[in-house]
């Protein structure tokens, strides 16, 4: 036989409400009698939308806020008093203890506990007083301790002025060695500036000197040699380019004359430079 599917459900099968087995009474429509069905119908509109009964839960602040007050008082504990100073006094007066005799206690073992804690007491004022300590203050822990300062030698302390001059000293010299001279030099930029070119120099600087470097100044000399040369050489050797004094004069320039004299010129410096480097080399 062939296997047989999941039966399907029709809508005929109920769906089973939660329902809750603590609960004792009436269910559903059972549980307003016909009276409340008729005068309050659950879960029905107002008959006047302007004439609206208020909240349950409203009505029942309302009564709740009317009700007085009955709050229950709490006992304070009686805090642990601190003894009180008086004027002129620098630290308060101890608690006087109060005895009261325990139970099972003996009249002979209570009157002991007395004089024992009487003459703690006793010893503890005459050790503050001979020794002048708050007892009190140590045991809350509120002391501090104040080293001694250890004498220092007369030698000891000519060292440590000298070393603090010394470390004086070489922080200066630190501070020199990084300086470079520019740190007063700052310049303020703003947000978006830009430089097309670098700055121009128009003022002269403080450490420029005055005086005018070789080869500059303008002697007579010089110009009676320029006018010279200007008018006599540079027509009829160097053609219409003129020449200050001084400066060479390239090979093209020159006619074939001179191109000769210079080549020949040249020739003889060369023999003489090598046979000087010979006359070197045999000496050696």
């Amino acid at each position: 036989m062939g296997r047989l599917g999941k039966l399907q459900k029709s809508k005929k099968h109920k769906k089973i409400k939660a329902i809750d087995p603590f609960y004792v009474g009436k269910r559903g429509k059972d549980r307003y009698t016909e009276f409340e069905r008729e005068v309050k119908p659950v879960n029905s509109k107002p008959v006047n939308f302007e004439e609206q009964e208020m909240p349950r839960k409203v009505v029942e602040l309302m009564e709740f806020k009317l009700l007085p007050v009955n709050r229950k008082k709490k006992k304070k504990r009686a805090g642990i008093q601190e003894p009180m100073m008086e004027k002129g006094m620098t630290k308060p007066l101890p608690a006087v203890p109060k005895f009261k005799q325990r139970k099972g206690e003996s009249e002979h073992a209570f009157f002991n506990r007395m004089d024992r804690e009487t003459q703690e007491v006793i010893a503890k004022a005459q050790f503050e007083d001979k020794y002048k300590v708050d007892l009190n203050a140590i045991e809350k822990g509120e002391v501090k301790v104040k080293k001694k300062k250890k004498k220092i030698s007369e030698r000891k302390r000519e060292r440590q002025k000298e070393r603090k001059v010394k470390q004086k000293i070489q922080k200066t010299n630190k501070v020199e060695k990084k300086a470079t001279g520019f740190e007063k030099l700052e310049d303020n930029v703003k947000f978006g500036e830009v430089a097309m070119e670098p700055p121009t120099l128009t003022a002269k600087p403080k450490q420029a000197s005055d005086i005018a470097k070789p080869g500059r100044k303008s002697l007579l000399l010089k110009e009676v040699i320029r006018d010279n040369q200007s008018h006599n050489i540079n027509k009829s050797v160097f053609g219409p380019k003129s020449r200050e004094v001084g400066q060479t004069v390239k090979r093209k320039h020159l006619s074939f004359a001179q191109q000769r004299l210079v080549d020949g010129e040249r020739e003889k410096a060369i023999e003489t430079y090598r046979l000087m480097k010979a006359k070197r080399q045999k000496v050696s």
